[in-house]
C-alpha cells in the first residue's frame, strides 16, 4: 500500500521503517544525532521548517535509508498506516 506524507509525496508503506515526531525527535541527543547524520549525507526528501510536524525514515534498499519530512503529525500517519495494512 501506498502512505501519502502531504506535500503530494507518498511512499510505499513496507518501506517505512519508523515514523518520528518533530518535537520528540529533537528532545532526544541520540535520536537527532541519527537524523542528523542522514541529512548531512544528503539522504533527506522535503525541507525542514515550520511546517515540518514529522520525520519519517524509509529503507530504500540495502544500507540506504531516507528521511522523509511531513507537515503531517506522526499521529496521523501512525494512524493512516495502520488503516491499510
Amino acid at each position: 500500500m501506498i502512505l501519502h506524507i502531504g506535500e503530494n509525496d507518498f511512499i510505499y508503506q513496507d518501506d517505512i521503517i519508523a515514523i518520528f515526531d518533530k518535537k520528540s525527535a529533537e528532545a532526544s541527543n541520540k535520536t537527532m544525532d541519527f537524523l542528523s547524520r542522514l541529512i548531512d549525507e544528503g539522504s533527506i526528501v522535503g525541507d525542514i521548517d515550520e511546517h515540518t510536524k514529522s520525520y519519517i525514515l524509509v529503507s530504500g534498499g540495502k544500507n540506504n535509508q531516507k528521511i522523509y519530512t511531513s507537515n503531517i503529525s506522526s499521529k496521523t500517519l501512525v494512524n493512516r498506516n495502520l488503516l491499510n495494512i
